[in-house]
């Protein structure tokens, strides 16, 4: 488990004291893994809290979406992998994953010269994944 506690802000200009942009206060991330009958499972997530999407610490949301709080979020992940083959250097593994397991919607803001407000992050993902060393 990580924790991180970021507390920053702009030193000079307007927007002194406000807290920089996209700039989460506090941020978590997590995991923990199992093995059981040759499987290594391993959820994982992160945590992070609201962050402004201008340097104005604009509260509000505007029509368009591209000023306002950004919500906070948490998003959890499962991997299983499995060692399919080994005989000396060779080895061959097989890997499958959920990210965003409990498809949690989130989104982050467009950047400065975007006209686009809202950036939906991916919904649940799946991947398979082989790797083969030698």
């Amino acid at each position: 488990m990580a924790y991180t506690y970021l507390d920053a802000t702009y030193e000079e200009g307007d927007d002194k004291g406000n807290t920089l942009v996209d700039a989460s206060k506090h941020q978590i991330s997590w995991d923990a893994s199992y093995n059981l009958a040759g499987y290594q499972s391993t959820i994982s997530g992160y945590y992070y809290s609201d962050a402004f999407s201008d340097s104005a610490n604009t509260k509000e949301e505007n029509a368009s979406g591209s000023l306002g709080k950004i919500p906070s979020y948490t998003v959890w992940n499962l991997n299983v992998s499995k060692d399919l083959y080994e005989q000396g250097n060779t080895k061959l593994s097989i890997d499958v994953a959920v990210n965003n397991l409990f498809d949690k919607e989130y989104y982050f803001r467009g950047v400065d010269t975007s006209p686009v407000g809202r950036y939906p992050a991916l919904g649940r993902t799946y991947s398979v994944t082989g790797n083969l060393t030698f």
